[in-house]
């Protein structure tokens, strides 16, 4: 019996967080979004900056080490050191002393936790739905037919987004349904009159 891989527990809160109508997963996938960036990838920048920045040392002292133990064989037979090996200490202390400075300026910038502005985030999930559902309750008459194409039309980059969401998630995408022409447009039949 062949077993079969099981998903992890992050992808499957992500699918069922994704499993929505369409202009809500947007929404999900934007607010999702502004976490991600605004919340833990700056945690996470300051959590790599500070580990970098003190196995720089450790690191250096091991590349330093052969190098120690040749020049102190040297010294000890009354030789001197080689040529090259202030320069190569001098190298490995400025690379330390230049992932330190990487280190704090990276932490400071990207690293920095931003204010994340909830009104602009909440106003752009709600256009989605909008734009969604706005169609779907206009009235049919001859006046709001340039409403209803400029909605037809801001539902095309809706679409390619939730596929494209969807795509990546695993779960599947929204299929529009055909549209049908508004009942004024479509012939009407003529009624025989007795």
């Amino acid at each position: 019996m062949a077993a079969t891989a099981q998903p992890s527990s992050l992808e499957l809160l992500w699918t069922r967080a994704l499993d929505v109508a369409p202009p809500w997963r947007i929404a999900v996938f934007l607010v999702l979004s502004v976490l991600v960036v605004g919340r833990l990838l700056p945690w996470l920048v300051r959590i790599l900056a500070a580990l970098t920045s003190s196995a720089a040392e450790p690191f250096a002292g091991m590349l330093l080490l052969p190098e120690y133990l040749l020049s102190n064989w040297r010294r000890r037979r009354g030789q001197p050191p080689l040529r090259g090996t202030a320069a190569y200490d001098n190298s490995l202390e400025r690379a330390v002393r230049g992932t330190h400075t990487a280190a704090r300026v990276l932490a400071g910038s990207v690293g920095r936790r931003r204010k994340i502005p909830w009104r602009w985030v909440t106003f752009a999930a709600l256009i989605p739905a909008v734009l969604w559902y706005g169609s779907i309750y206009l009235p049919e008459s001859r006046p709001m037919y340039p409403v209803a194409d400029f909605l037809a039309n801001a539902q095309r980059p809706l679409l390619a987004t939730d596929a494209w969401i969807a795509q990546e998630s695993g779960i599947p995408s929204y299929k529009p349904a055909k549209p049908r022409p508004a009942s004024s447009c479509q012939p009407s039949k003529a009624r025989k009159r007795s």
